[in-house]
C-alpha cells in the first residue's frame, strides 16, 4: 500500500489538503524556525512523488525531514480553534430545563387547579403552598436519616449492651408452629 492510497483511505480530500497545507507551513528553515521560502518548502515537502535515493545519506535525511514535517502537519491539522461564541450560544439556560415545568407553567397550572377544584380560600392557600414547595425540590428522595452507631456488643433492637439482636430478651419471639399430632385428630 503506497502513501497516496493510504491517504485516500484514511482521509477525505479536504483533510488531505489541510494536512499538506499545515505540513508546508511547518517546514523549518536554516534558523530552525518555520520558513516562507518556497524553494526550501518544495525541497523538504514536495507535493509530487520525490526521486530521492534512499540508499544514500542525503536521501535518508530528506525522508526523515519529510516524515517529521508530515507528522507536524497532521498534528496541526487536527487542532482546530474552538469558537467560544458558538459554545455559549448552545448552552442551555437555567430557566429552560426540558425535564421540568418552568416557574411560569407551574404558577399557571396552580391557578387553574385552584380555580376549578376548591371553594375554600384557606384550602386553596394550603394547596398552593404545598404545590410550590414540591416543585422547588429536586427529584428523588431527600437525605437519609443518620442511624446511631452501635457498639460491638450492643443490640440493634433494644440498644442495650451485652447481647445481639438475635438473642434479645425484649424481642418477641415467634411461637413455634404447633405440630398436629394424631392424638389431636381424635378429639
Amino acid at each position: 500500500m503506497t502513501v497516496s492510497s493510504s491517504w485516500q483511505v484514511l482521509f477525505t480530500t479536504e483533510q488531505r489538503e489541510r494536512i499538506q497545507v499545515e505540513a508546508r507551513k511547518s517546514v523549518l528553515g536554516e534558523d530552525r524556525q518555520p520558513t516562507q521560502n518556497p524553494d526550501l518548502i518544495n525541497a523538504a515537502f514536495p507535493l509530487s512523488l520525490p526521486t530521492w535515493d534512499y540508499n544514500l545519506a542525503e536521501g535518508k535525511e530528506r525522508l526523515r525531514v519529510y516524515r517529521q514535517t508530515l507528522m507536524a502537519g497532521l498534528k496541526a491539522a487536527v487542532r482546530k480553534p474552538t469558537n467560544l461564541a458558538k459554545v455559549y450560544d448552545v448552552r442551555q439556560e437555567k430557566a429552560r430545563r426540558s425535564n421540568r415545568l418552568s416557574d411560569r407553567q407551574t404558577r399557571n397550572l396552580a391557578k387553574i387547579l385552584l380555580a376549578t377544584t376548591m371553594d375554600d380560600p384557606q384550602e386553596k392557600r394550603r394547596y398552593l403552598k404545598k404545590l410550590t414547595s414540591r416543585t422547588g425540590k429536586e427529584d428523588g428522595p431527600g437525605p437519609r436519616r443518620e442511624r446511631p452507631k452501635l457498639n460491638k456488643n450492643q443490640c440493634a433492637y433494644c440498644k442495650e449492651e451485652g447481647h445481639w439482636v438475635k438473642d434479645c430478651p425484649n424481642k418477641r419471639s415467634k411461637a413455634p408452629a404447633k405440630i398436629l399430632e394424631m392424638e389431636d385428630l381424635d378429639d
